[in-house]
């Protein structure tokens, strides 16, 4: 054990091999399985920890080549989604529209699909790639095979449920549409387990401690007659408008 190693991974081998050959009879048996245990718990967070600090790169080296201006929110592909934690890039590749042929670079983030377009050799305003679609939103993408298409094709459909907008796309080949396939579908499948367990983790709250949200109610609505008092001066005051434009009174 004293001897230094070059992974933290290794001790926990190690001392799995150790704790095989200790009987269970044996003193220190019950010590070596805690320590096992807690090595493991060590490990992951070791990993957990490593992979974060690689995604958060990830996502800087993202937002300097991709031109996310001009949107209808603004993107800060280092920020955290609104209810999945850190943003993380899952997968990114090419796709080609199947009918004009058009290279695309997509990625799949946890909480969106992005379309980019490559600027070729000379990037423009100091970015590789510009958007060429809106953001999806992952609760409202879907994918699926083309109908009438058999399944060893290469194309493929991308929706958008809310807009109803179908992306049809061809990727290079049947290993890359399997894989965005099945990456899109664990992403759709993560943020409903996600939010499947913050609905569960509510009603307990809601069921355990109903005061607390009665207070919480409560606070709401006052803040919410506030506003709407507040909202009320700002709209019959000669000189000020709802939204601060500022008027002359005339």
């Amino acid at each position: 054990m004293l001897e230094p190693m070059q992974r933290l991974t290794r001790y926990p081998i190690l001392l799995k091999t150790v704790l095989h050959y200790t009987p269970k009879t044996h003193p220190d048996h019950e010590s070596l399985v805690q320590a096992s245990i807690k090595l493991e718990e060590l490990v992951s967070k070791t990993n957990e920890a490593a992979r974060n600090e690689s995604d958060s790169i990830r996502l800087k080296e993202l937002q300097a080549k991709i031109d996310l201006q001009g949107l209808g929110e603004d993107i800060n592909l280092c920020s955290e989604t609104r209810s999945l934690g850190p943003r993380r890039c899952l997968f990114d590749g090419v796709l080609i529209k199947a009918k004009s042929g058009r290279k695309l670079q997509a990625f799949l983030f946890n909480d969106m699909f992005l379309l980019t377009q490559h600027h070729g050799l000379v990037p423009v305003a100091g970015y590789e790639y510009s958007v060429y679609r809106e953001p999806i939103p992952v609760h409202a993408l879907l994918v699926r095979e083309i109908q009438n298409e058999p399944p060893d094709t290469l194309n493929f459909q991308i929706l958008h449920i809310q807009t109803q907008q179908i992306i049809a796309v061809k990727a290079p080949s049947l290993n890359d549409k399997r894989r965005w396939m099945r990456e899109i579908d664990a992403a759709f499948t993560h943020y409903q387990v996600c939010l499947l367990f913050v609905a569960g983790s509510l009603l307990f709250l809601l069921l355990h401690f109903p005061f607390a949200f009665a207070e919480r109610a409560e606070k709401t609505e006052k803040r919410g007659l506030r506003f709407k008092a507040s909202r009320e001066v700002y709209r019959h005051h000669p000189s000020v408008r709802v939204g601060g434009e500022k008027s002359d009174g005339s």
